[in-house]
């Protein structure tokens, strides 16, 4: 165990600086995994699990490569074949390195028959992929569920949140109704967080009369169970009255965010939008800035390096605008001058003698009305 715990604290990391991907990684990785246990050193169950969490994390972006996913696969079957019995963690890991739902759900379908039953994570994990699905996202979750359901594992209620907000990113308001009435049937208490997924499908449908009653029915149910709204729930809600046009309702629950302490950038957004229809473009602009600010704060503390994105795509939409041109007055036309100024030049020229400019020498007045011919 002292082993496993050296070479999953200083070798993983090691290849992790090294930038070692894909199917070099699991050869590497099966490698020394493979001379732990011809040195004598038992391999343990959770060694794998690491192998198998360091590809998902070098594949940084949030839908996995096609090489991950191989590689997992080769990995898994080296675990399989040193004659370790893979449990959920492993599993669990294995789910992580999948590219798509199909591939998920196969391989979450393959955990379940084997025996091992799922964590949260794994069905955490499984769901996830279901929103790289705008369309049928919520055919699939809704067909996840349904064999968890025929298979008799538990939904904890951390679950069934993460189910509603798939129905409330696509702002299915009827569907996301019919969720919480599930979890109620199911005897799920609904926690802060399943109100907030709600009033979000309350903010993104299209029929505004019908969200509005609807939130307002959610926010009485909320306090009623004795929760108080999330920053992200009034965050939606002042989208529901921003939608609907309510004006006052939308003061009242600004002045009521900025006293909790409950003022996030998307909320400063959405009253930024009213601001500027009632004609207070100026505060409405301020609001803006500010939450810009807010939200850099947010992607400093939670995800640093999608702030060095977001800087360096302000940089490069910077450098393409164009400088404002300065408005140039039109010249006046002054053709005596210009033929005066011709007239000394040319004789400068033919003379060689030094003769004063035409700056110098005539007095440039405004031109009058008078027709001068000039022979």
């Amino acid at each position: 165990a002292e082993v496993a715990d050296v070479v999953q604290r200083e070798v993983f990391p090691a290849m992790l600086k090294e930038g070692k991907k894909g199917g070099e990684a699991a050869e590497r990785l099966s490698e020394v995994l493979r001379k732990m246990k011809e040195e004598g050193h038992q391999v343990w169950t959770k060694s794998w699990a690491a192998a198998l969490s360091y590809l998902h994390t070098v594949d940084r972006k949030k839908r996995k490569s096609q090489e991950t996913e191989t590689a997992s696969h080769a990995l898994f079957d080296a675990c399989v074949a040193s004659g370790i019995e893979p449990n959920a963690q492993v599993y669990s890991q294995l789910i992580k390195c999948q590219r798509s739902y199909a591939s998920t759900r196969v391989a979450f379908d393959f955990m379940v028959l084997d025996g091992t039953v799922p964590d949260e994570e794994c069905v955490d994990t499984v769901l996830s992929t279901c929103t790289f699905y705008k369309e049928t996202a919520r055919h699939k979750a809704e067909s996840l569920m349904s064999f968890i359901d025929h298979e008799g594992i538990n939904v904890t209620p951390f679950i069934w949140n993460k189910f509603l907000y798939i129905y409330s990113k696509s702002g299915d308001l009827p569907g996301a109704s019919d969720v919480l009435l599930r979890m109620k049937d199911a005897g799920i208490d609904l926690t802060p967080e399943s109100y907030t997924h709600f009033l979000r499908a309350c903010a993104r449908s299209p029929n505004t009369s019908e969200n509005f009653d609807t939130a307002e029915l959610a926010v009485a149910q909320c306090y009623n169970h004795g929760h108080a709204l999330t920053t992200a729930a009034t965050a939606q809600l002042m989208r529901v009255y921003v939608a609907h046009h309510s004006i006052k309702r939308a003061h009242r629950l600004y002045q009521n965010a900025l006293q909790q302490k409950k003022v996030s950038s998307e909320l400063l957004v959405a009253y930024a939008k009213l601001l500027r229809k009632e004609g207070h473009s100026k505060q409405s602009r301020l609001l803006q800035i500010e939450a810009k600010k807010r939200y850099k704060r947010t992607l400093a503390t939670y995800a640093p390096k999608k702030l060095q994105k977001l800087i360096a795509a302000e940089k490069r939409a910077g450098k393409k605008k164009k400088p404002a041109k300065e408005v140039q007055k039109p010249k006046r036309v002054d053709i005596i001058g210009d033929a005066i100024r011709k007239h000394l030049q040319e004789k400068k020229k033919d003379e060689g003698a030094t003769t004063k400019t035409f700056d110098e020498d005539v007095e440039l007045r405004a031109p009058t009305r008078r027709t001068v011919r000039v022979s």
